[in-house]
């Protein structure tokens, strides 16, 4: 069921269930369409999944980032009446999750850290590609060849191509570029919230190493390292990163 709220377009599956919600938060140029069904709608879970400024059908904002971003998820709690979620994020979404743990852990009950690290630092390819308006295309093509790993059926590449190529390039180079200048190391420790990390072996983007250092430096933290997959897990192993999910709810439940 998609919404309005504060100015944030958001779906949302509703469960009877108390247990705390879920809030999914998408990558660079993402929007909630970067999450399948099969996540957007956990069982017996109540799971907001959220445009950010800028993208999909949210009211465009003139100063977006992760910092701003941050502030976006709050205030869409507040405006939703929910004192607390566990947020999810991937890649991009990972970074302001994790931001928004550290500024505001009374709000985040759990993290899922999908595709993420704690330095977002852009492979040099990317970076070069995105310094002028005629190379995006390129641009697309080069953060798709790194995302996907060989065995993605290529009507689903394709697929995920053509929404990024549809969003605004202002927007994507914006979120890049934001991506680009993160980097939370030295406030990992103070992040203790329940937390899962899910990574792809073969991710071009936010390679492995990312993934294992913030398991050495979130306190409470746990991996899943996937076999063989890329960047876009939800996408690639959608089953997998449900199943982490749903655990990870379990353990901030109990």
């Amino acid at each position: 069921m998609p919404v309005t709220r504060d100015a944030t377009h958001y779906r949302v599956s509703l469960s009877s269930s108390s247990r705390i919600p879920i809030v999914l938060i998408h990558g660079a140029g993402g929007s909630t369409l970067s999450w399948p069904p099969s996540i957007r709608n956990l069982p017996g879970q109540t799971v907001y999944t959220i445009d950010l400024s800028g993208h999909g059908n949210s009211t465009i904002s003139s100063a977006n980032g992760i910092p701003r971003y941050v502030d976006q998820v709050i205030r869409f709690l507040d405006a939703i009446h929910l004192s607390k979620a566990i947020f999810v994020g991937h890649s991009m979404g990972g970074a302001v999750a994790l931001l928004a743990a550290y500024q505001h852990p009374d709000r985040v009950a759990g993290l899922g850290l999908i595709s993420t690290a704690a330095n977002l630092r852009l492979p040099d390819e990317i970076r070069d590609l995105m310094t002028h308006p005629l190379t995006y295309t390129k641009l697309v093509d080069a953060i798709i060849e790194r995302s996907f790993s060989g065995s993605t059926p290529r009507n689903v590449v394709k697929a995920v191509k053509k929404r990024l190529l549809e969003e605004r390039q202002a927007v994507l180079i914006n979120d890049l570029t934001a991506c680009d200048g993160f980097n939370i190391n030295e406030r990992l420790s103070m992040i203790t919230q329940p937390c899962v990390i899910i990574a792809g072996d073969s991710d071009g983007m936010t390679p492995l190493p990312g993934a294992n250092h913030l398991r050495q430096h979130l306190p409470n933290s746990e991996i899943r390292i996937l076999s063989g997959k890329g960047h876009m897990l939800m996408i690639e192993s959608p089953d997998e990163v449900a199943k982490g999910l749903l655990e990870l709810a379990n353990e901030v439940e109990a």
